[in-house]
């Protein structure tokens, strides 16, 4: 019957307890191999692309226009220091969810505890009380000002200079 199959071709979960999930164990753990192959390939991508904004942030904060751009951005906490924070807090999310999902599972005697194969895992209803919910967490001020302090450092200093350099050439225009 097509209700009691597993997932995919798999064996009816009845059949496969003949022999202890045997082979759906072993699937199961290539599959988590994999998942876990791309989920570091997924992880090195998103980080490179983060190094990737992060130095022409730093490169295009030679432009003062800019670098009050970011200053800005850093004290109310948005772009890349918001990305970067999402990204973490998603991840963090990420394995509470995964760890209370296999909890819950795991609380089933009757459960194989296959991930991957749905037919595999609890059929035990959840309740959505019970599991852990994404909450986004943006970076108080303190954060911000702490994350914006070099930033508004080296726009003093350039603002300064720049000044002082304009102030330098209107005296060299006056003495001609």
């Amino acid at each position: 019957m097509e209700g009691e199959r597993g997932a995919g071709s798999w064996r009816a979960p009845a059949l496969a307890k003949e022999d202890d999930f045997r082979v759906e164990r072993r699937a199961a753990a290539i599959q988590n191999r994999r998942w876990r192959l791309q989920e570091a390939v997924r992880r090195e991508v998103i980080s490179d692309q983060l190094a990737q904004v992060a130095l022409f942030r730093d490169l295009a904060c030679l432009s003062p226009t800019f670098l009050a751009q970011d200053l800005i951005q850093r004290l109310v906490g948005a772009g890349l220091v918001r990305d970067r924070a999402f990204v973490a807090q998603a991840r963090a999310f990420d394995r509470a969810l995964k760890q209370r999902l296999r909890q819950l599972d795991a609380s089933d005697p009757s459960s194989p505890h296959l991930c991957f194969f749905a037919g595999y895992l609890s059929r035990r209803p959840i309740d959505p009380g019970r599991l852990v919910r994404f909450e986004l967490r943006e970076p108080s001020l303190a954060d911000g000002l702490a994350a914006g302090a070099g930033r508004g450092l080296i726009f003093a200093l350039e603002t300064a200079l720049m000044a002082f350099l304009v102030g330098f050439c209107f005296e060299r225009d006056h003495l001609r």
